[in-house]
Order: structure tokens, then sequence, then C-alpha cells
């Protein structure tokens, strides 16, 4: 699963700490990052 997946999936949500661990990845590596998840206008 890619990172910025937590965004769009409802499932990542239910874990907290997962979440804001894969957030706080997200801001370190890539802090504008692009979302594009089926469903979902990219963002």
């Amino acid at each position: 699963m890619e990172a910025v997946t937590i965004f769009a999936d409802p499932q990542a949500y239910t874990d907290p700490e997962r979440w804001h661990a894969v957030a706080a990845r997200l801001r370190r590596d890539d802090p504008v990052a692009r979302i594009e998840a089926d469903g979902f206008d990219p963002f």
C-alpha cells in the first residue's frame, strides 16, 4: 500500500499510532505529496 493512501482509506484511521507514524514519514520524505486514489479526485 502506498503511504499516501492513509488519507483516502477509512480503515487507516482505525490505527491512530500507525496513521501518525506514516504521516510523520510523509512530512519528512514527501511534504507536498499528490494523492491519487481510486474513487477520489486527486488532491
